[in-house]
C-alpha cells in the first residue's frame, strides 16, 4: 500500500479536483458530527441538503485520528449528488476559510474531519483541526490523477495506523 500526505493547504481549485479523484475511487465519505458551542445554533444548510443521502450514524470510541475519544461519525454515498453539495458548501479539505496569511475560521456547520472510503477501506483521511490529510491506495492511476489536487509526498506506511470503516 501506498500512502501520501498532503503538505500545505489544498482549496479552491485543488479541493475540487481532489473531490473528483475521490468520488471517482471511492463509494463512501465519512463526517464527524460536531456538537460544540462556537457552531451555530440549527441546521446549517449544508446538514441539510446532505440529510437524504445519509447511509449511517456511528458513535464510535476509535476513527483515524482519533483514539480512545468518543466521535460521532456521519457515513453517506459518494455520488454526484453528495460531491456537488460539498463543492458548493466547502472550499477547502479541511474545512476552513481564510481570514488572513495563516489566519482560519471554520464556517458554522457541523461537519469536519473528511474521509473516503471504498467498500471499507480508507482512500483519504482527514483531522480537521491538526490540518492533517493522508491517502492510502494501492493503485497507480490515483497518484497520477491526485498531481492536480494539492501537493502530495510518499510517507513510511508502517508508522501510520491501518483504519477500515
Amino acid at each position: 500500500m501506498d500512502v501520501y500526505m498532503l503538505t500545505g493547504r489544498c482549496e479552491h481549485g485543488a479541493f475540487c479536483a481532489l473531490l473528483d479523484v475521490c468520488f471517482e475511487y471511492g463509494d463512501s465519505f465519512s463526517l464527524r458530527f460536531d456538537e460544540y458551542p462556537y457552531v451555530q445554533e440549527g441546521p446549517h444548510p449544508l446538514e441539510t441538503r446532505l440529510a437524504p443521502y445519509l447511509v449511517e450514524v456511528k458513535n464510535v470510541d476509535e476513527w483515524f485520528g482519533y483514539y480512545k475519544t468518543p466521535v460521532t461519525q456521519h457515513i453517506f454515498h459518494a455520488i454526484p449528488e453528495t460531491q456537488k453539495l460539498l463543492k458548493t458548501y466547502c472550499s477547502s479539505i479541511y474545512f476552513t476559510e481564510e481570514i488572513d496569511e495563516n489566519l482560519y475560521r471554520r464556517p458554522y456547520f457541523k461537519y469536519s474531519d473528511l474521509c473516503f472510503f471504498r467498500g471499507t477501506d480508507l482512500l483519504l483521511g482527514t483531522v480537521s483541526h491538526e490540518h492533517m490529510a493522508y491517502i492510502y491506495t494501492h493503485n497507480d492511476e490515483l497518484w497520477i490523477d491526485l498531481l492536480n489536487a494539492g501537493h502530495w509526498i510518499g510517507v513510511d506506511a508502517s508508522v501510520l495506523p491501518q483504519f477500515r470503516l
